[in-house]
């Protein structure tokens, strides 16, 4: 709530003196703020706007992270088609531009969106490729670890092992509680929960 009112201002200024570096990367922080929020059509608006700037720019900073961020807000509207096909289009420009910070956030969606969609095979494949994703860089391990052994405990969940499910469940918890990120927690003890309702 704090951060908004500057980003505004910070905004208004950069669209008076067309920095398109800071214009996108104000609609980028104002989308992640607004869609953390629940504020998913004033997010994807201001996603969506930056999407084409930075492409027109040939911008390198935010272009590989707006993808996946967009298929981020499709996934919580339950559009994993379209969650899907932003997650492929992020990991490919990831690629080319050698960005392997974009490349693990769609390698981790896709994970979960096949989880959405019932074929555990298809989110084993992109979990992989994540793990190795991880093993390349510290920061990486500490940032998004947490998203991907939450993303295991739900694979594992689908497929019947609650005692792996509950092993990255608490892993996730632990770095979350560690990093303070409340978000996490809540997904990890929630996924503890459906590790011991599933044991029984």
């Amino acid at each position: 709530e704090d951060a908004l009112p500057a980003c505004e201002w910070a905004l208004a200024r950069a669209r008076e003196r067309g920095s398109s570096f800071h214009i996108v990367c104000l609609l980028f922080i104002r989308g992640l703020g607004l869609g953390n929020f629940g504020r998913l059509s004033d997010s994807l608006a201001d996603l969506r706007e930056g999407m084409p700037l930075s492409e027109m720019n040939h911008e390198r900073y935010w272009l590989p992270r707006l993808p996946n961020t967009l298929a981020w807000l499709h996934s919580e509207m339950f559009d994993v088609e379209e969650a899907l096909r932003l997650n492929r289009e992020g990991s490919v420009i990831a690629r080319e531009m050698n960005f392997p910070e974009g490349d693990v956030n769609s390698q981790i969606n896709l994970a979960l969106n096949y989880l959405c969609l019932n074929e555990p095979n298809g989110a084993r494949e992109h979990l992989a490729a994540a793990e190795t994703l991880l093993a390349q860089d510290e920061w990486f391990r500490w940032v998004y670890t947490i998203r991907f052994q939450a993303a295991y405990a739900e694979y594992w969940l689908m497929k019947g092992d609650p005692a792996e499910a509950a092993r990255y469940a608490t892993a996730s918890l632990n770095l979350a509680g560690v990093t303070r990120r409340r978000k996490y927690l809540a997904w990890a003890s929630k996924l503890l929960g459906d590790a011991a309702a599933m044991e029984d």
